[in-house]
């Protein structure tokens, strides 16, 4: 599983790690900026991912694709903290991830 972000205003990808563990998967939500677009992006190796995004001034938005679907939230994650507890379940792979938010 591979972990890394992209921020505003170039959204360069930044390569964070290879497996985070949830500490990690926290300090980088809440040490990135959120003023402009950013996104944070948990991609298997097959394709899947789970990807947080958005800024402070435009509010957020969490996406995942697998079978080469892509699925977005109805609702918008409200906190950092919601979008880290999301990025969580996904990389634990517990399924929980599924019931906190609608998916189309």
């Amino acid at each position: 599983m591979r972990f890394y972000v992209q921020e505003g205003p170039k959204c360069e990808r930044r390569d964070i790690a290879t497996g985070p563990d949830p500490e990690l998967i926290a300090s980088t939500v809440y040490g990135m900026e959120w003023s402009d677009i950013s996104f944070v992006v948990l991609e298997m190796d097959n394709g899947h991912y789970f990807c947080v995004s958005g800024s402070f001034p435009d509010g957020f938005s969490a996406n995942y694709a697998e079978g080469g679907t892509e699925h977005i939230c109805d609702r918008p994650p409200a906190l950092l903290a919601e979008m880290i507890a999301l990025l969580q379940s996904y990389r634990r792979g517990d399924e929980k991830w599924r019931d906190m938010l609608v998916w189309d």
